[in-house]
């Protein structure tokens, strides 16, 4: 019987350290992803509507020399 419960024991001890290890190395890699520069991910938008791309902090430094926007004519369409 002693034997039996020093096995039962043994083998959650194994499982325990293990799975902590497996654990910290799971989340560790997730911590590593979300620390990379993420790419700009382009979506095709859909008929009608509007894909809106936000600036990154390299794009700030383009807008120095800019002068203007260009004017987008526009009509309103009721359902």
């Amino acid at each position: 019987m002693i034997k039996f419960l020093l096995i039962i024991f043994l083998i959650g001890y194994l499982v325990y350290k293990i799975g902590g290890f497996v654990f910290r190395m799971f989340f560790l890699s997730l911590s590593k992803q979300q620390r990379q520069p993420s790419q700009r991910q382009t979506k095709t938008a859909k008929d009608g509507n509007v894909n809106i791309e936000y600036p990154t902090h390299e794009s700030k430094t383009d807008s120095k020399g800019f002068e203007g926007g260009e004017y987008v004519d526009f009509e309103e369409l009721k359902d």
